[in-house]
C-alpha cells in the first residue's frame, strides 16, 4: 500500500492511477489518512453502486432489524406471497 498526499495526487494523477492498478493508495491530507484509491473494474462497478445506494442501505438495515426481532418467513411462504400479489 502506498501513501500520497493531496499535492502529489494533483500533480501526478495519471502516475498514481497506474499504481492503483497494482495496489491501493492512501491519500493523506495534512499528514492524516483521508481517502483510499482502490481499483474497480466495470464488472464490479454495478455492485459497488447498488451496495452503497442510500435506499439499499436503509432496506438492509430494516431487514437486519426484522431478523433480529424474529420477523422472518421461509422462502416457500415468501414465494407464495409474491404469487398471490400480497408482496
Amino acid at each position: 500500500m502506498k501513501f500520497v498526499n493531496v499535492g502529489q495526487l494533483k500533480a501526478k494523477t495519471s502516475e498514481i492511477l497506474r499504481i492503483v492498478e497494482k495496489e491501493d493508495v492512501v491519500i493523506t491530507r495534512y499528514g492524516k489518512p483521508h481517502a483510499v484509491l482502490h481499483r474497480i473494474t466495470e464488472d464490479e462497478l454495478e455492485d459497488f453502486v447498488i451496495v452503497n445506494h442510500p435506499e439499499f442501505k436503509a432496506r438492509r438495515k430494516q431487514a437486519k432489524q426484522a431478523y433480529q426481532e424474529g420477523k422472518t418467513t421461509d422462502i416457500d411462504n415468501l414465494i407464495q406471497e409474491i404469487r398471490d400479489g400480497r408482496l
